[in-house]
């Protein structure tokens, strides 16, 4: 498995220039695929599990596998790699759909987080109701209805957050936060949005789901047959592929297509 998440120098200078100190939830979802569930799927694949609008569509070859976090503006964010036989993992039954209605490949994995992790922060239930998750400005109506007595918690690195959200009876938030506040033993409330789904979740821990990722990347490994992954170690011509091939393109070709690249004595390629 090559992985293109947020180990990468590229997801970590942009991280580092964007002026903030703490990781979102997104952050910590593609650090348990990465630490916890992808070491234990044993396949010759390209995945991106963080960053994905970090890169240009040369740098990901056709039949890669994208973790999609953005579940509002699918084709916004990543419209730039359709057509390009993409596995779209998707976390939403309604974000599956709307890939297919562009004609793109995806596939329905729950979501999950790390249940042994987030136990070790319960505690006593001390207070009443807090609403927990990222204050985005689409989300600006909905905060400002919300009652006085719902303390809003957000912006607070994850382990600040998992402290203070245990000290919570109700807890109203969605996705992992979600998750996490019932394993925590508070009762959970999603979010009521004029506009936008907010979908109810039980906990599920990230070591039960490997079962689920095994299903839709096997699926789509097998599917792509006989293939190596390659990058270009300097720009040159693919004759037979009818393409100009970039420096640092990232692209499938058959293994006897690899092997012949890689056997070019002015080292055109490298196998990822």
């Amino acid at each position: 498995m090559y992985v293109v998440g947020t180990n990468t120098k590229r997801f970590k200078s942009w991280y580092s220039q964007q002026g903030i100190k703490r990781n979102n939830g997104s952050y910590w979802y593609a650090r348990e695929l990465e630490d916890i569930i992808l070491p234990e799927v044993d396949l010759h694949l390209f995945i991106v599990t963080a960053g994905a609008s970090l890169y240009k569509p040369y740098e990901v070859p056709d039949g890669a596998a994208i973790v999609c976090h953005d579940n509002r503006t699918s084709k916004k964010s990543y419209g730039r790699f359709f057509n390009k036989n993409i596995l779209w993992v998707c976390s939403k039954h309604s974000t599956v759909e709307n890939m297919q209605s562009y004609g793109e490949r995806a596939a329905y994995v729950p979501l999950s987080i790390d249940t042994q992790y987030v136990k070790q922060f319960k505690r006593k239930k001390t207070k009443d109701i807090a609403y927990v998750g990222n204050a985005w400005a689409f989300k600006k109506d909905y905060l400002d209805s919300l009652p006085k007595d719902v303390v809003q918690l957000s912006d607070l690195e994850r382990d600040a957050l998992l402290r203070e959200m245990a000290k919570y009876k109700r807890v109203i938030a969605e996705g992992r936060c979600l998750m996490e506040a019932q394993v925590l033993g508070a009762k959970g409330e999603v979010p009521k949005y004029n506009d936008l789904e907010a979908v109810y979740v039980e906990p599920l821990d990230s070591r039960d789901v490997i079962p689920y990722w095994h299903m839709a990347l096997d699926e789509h490994y097998n599917s792509l047959n006989d293939t190596a992954i390659m990058r270009c170690m300097r720009t040159f011509n693919d004759l037979k592929a009818k393409k100009h091939r970039l420096l640092g393109e990232v692209f499938a070709a058959s293994n006897d297509r690899a092997n012949e690249l890689l056997a070019h004595e002015l080292k055109l390629v490298e196998r990822l």
